[in-house]
């Protein structure tokens, strides 16, 4: 069984919100090269966790870290 990284998870998520990789790394300030394609496997710190969930609350950071649960959070109507 494969097991997406945390990286692989942030390009699942920034592929099905239609969002650039240049302004996903813009808007969070990290660094370019964060998501290229031979760093996909390595850790994500906990500062970039919470730069990312500071900017797009609606990512599920149950589903981020784990890939358990749906990628984004239910909206109560």
């Amino acid at each position: 069984m494969k097991f997406a990284t945390t990286k692989e998870r942030i390009m699942q998520f920034l592929n099905n919100q239609d969002i650039a990789i240049k302004d996903f790394l813009q808007k969070t300030d990290i660094k370019r090269g964060f998501l290229d394609s031979d760093k996909l496997k390595s850790v994500v710190s906990d500062v970039f966790i919470a730069k990312i969930i500071a900017e797009y609350p609606e990512i599920n950071i149950n589903w981020l870290l784990t890939g358990n649960g749906k990628m984004l959070k239910q909206v109560d109507t």
